[in-house]
């Protein structure tokens, strides 16, 4: 019934609304492209036959749910579209994941990306639509702690807000490769400025929202955890993409305002990555002193106690097997040791950084970045190692 009211409606509409031809054309081509993108629809187009083995009337039917799902998903949108009503487009741009309208909210961000005229107005939705995430998550967070709902589903709902968070990210780094080829060097430190300036605005927001959430300590969320550590990856990606590109881009363009702003970003995250060192190191601590108290480990099945065998489980590519064996302690202080040394290996590199940007010499600010880019590398490999020890460690304690 839903779905006659919209169409009369949108016919209604139609009457009093002339738009060009070309950009119905290109409106109607985004909005489907971005409708055949939804898990939805691609449910629907791979639903496998009924193979019916006795005479039934369901057999000869279609599966009238499935594909009129993705067709009032897009009614939904032309109503948002066309109709302008106060009521339609604030429930679309207030609902969260979980919320029917959500997919309407996603699929009209998506449409009017597609339908901006310039990369750089392009950059700004995709990061505006990114930071939208995160307010998601924050509410989600709040409205469980306020009605202590179900845990279980608002994790599935941070899970979703993170997924898009994720796909967004991915986004801006294409179009920062497209901005660096295509785009005039004056655009192009424009718009990776922005990436930067809120890649890390969000960076900071994504560690308060996962510090509220390993505070509850719920086992149902530890896979939102997770999800939120790949997100903080993927953050740190693009905050080093969009900082490459200013200051490649930067040495291009006449002049030193430019070069000075791109020396003031790199001497900003040299500052953000000798606390990044600073909270590795306390964390390989803390895994050591968990080590000291414990009587035993596990160990992945058909593994050897030895070092070598650690060290590959504490590999990012590892996949633990459920079986379990026992092994000493001390092969896995053995492979922690090895990851205590990288706190002083970044710690050198980044004094490298800093000397070269203290000499002041704009043609240099590449060398700074490459050393920057080398500690990032370092630090990083520290801290998944020890992620996958903690990982390791807590599985063999339950």
């Amino acid at each position: 019934m839903m779905f006659y009211r919209c169409k009369k409606f949108i016919r209604q509409a139609g009457s009093e609304i002339n738009p060009k031809e070309n950009w119905k054309q290109t409106s109607r081509e985004a909005l489907l492209a971005e409708i055949r993108r939804s898990p939805i629809w691609r449910q629907a187009q791979n639903k496998p036959k009924v193979q019916a083995r006795a005479f039934s009337f369901s057999a000869f039917l279609p599966n009238y749910r499935l594909i009129f799902r993705p067709v009032g998903v897009m009614a939904m949108i032309m109503v948002v579209v066309f109709s302008g009503s106060i009521a339609t487009v604030s429930a679309a741009r207030a609902s969260l994941p979980g919320d029917t309208f959500y997919p309407v909210k996603i699929g009209l961000e998506r449409a009017q990306i597609s339908l901006a005229l310039s990369q750089e107005k392009k950059a700004e939705l995709e990061i505006a639509f990114a930071g939208a995430r995160l307010k998601e998550i924050q509410e989600i967070i709040n409205k469980k702690s306020s009605d202590q709902g179900n845990g279980v589903k608002a994790a599935a709902n941070i899970e979703q807000a993170i997924s898009h968070l994720s796909e967004g990210l991915n986004s801006v780094q294409k179009r920062l490769d497209q901005i660096k080829e295509s785009a005039s060097a004056q655009e192009a430190v424009g718009i990776s400025k922005l990436v930067n300036d809120n890649a890390i605005i969000f960076e900071e927001n994504l560690l308060q929202l996962k510090g509220r959430i390993t505070k509850d300590q719920v086992k149902t969320e530890l896979q939102t955890v997770a999800s939120i550590d790949e997100a903080l990856v993927k953050l740190d990606e693009t905050n080093t993409k969009s900082l490459a590109v200013m200051v490649e881009k930067s040495l291009i363009l006449p002049g030193s305002e430019a070069k000075e702003d791109a020396a003031t970003k790199l001497q900003t995250t040299i500052e953000r990555m000798e606390k990044k060192i600073e909270v590795t190191e306390q964390k390989i601590n803390s895994v050591n002193k968990n080590i000291e108290q414990a009587k035993s480990f596990s160990l992945s099945a058909g593994q050897t106690a030895t070092a070598s065998s650690v060290a590959a489980m504490l590999s990012k590519d590892n996949n633990a097997s459920t079986t379990q064996e026992v092994v000493s302690p001390e092969v896995l202080r053995q492979v922690v040791k090895e990851v205590a040394n990288k706190p002083e290996e970044a710690k050198k590199t980044i004094e490298d950084a800093k000397k070269i940007l203290g000499e002041k010499d704009a043609s240099k600010l590449g060398d700074v970045l490459n050393k920057v880019q080398e500690t990032n590398s370092i630090v990083q490999d520290a801290r998944e190692k020890l992620k996958s020890a903690e990982t390791l460690f807590k599985s063999s304690e339950n």
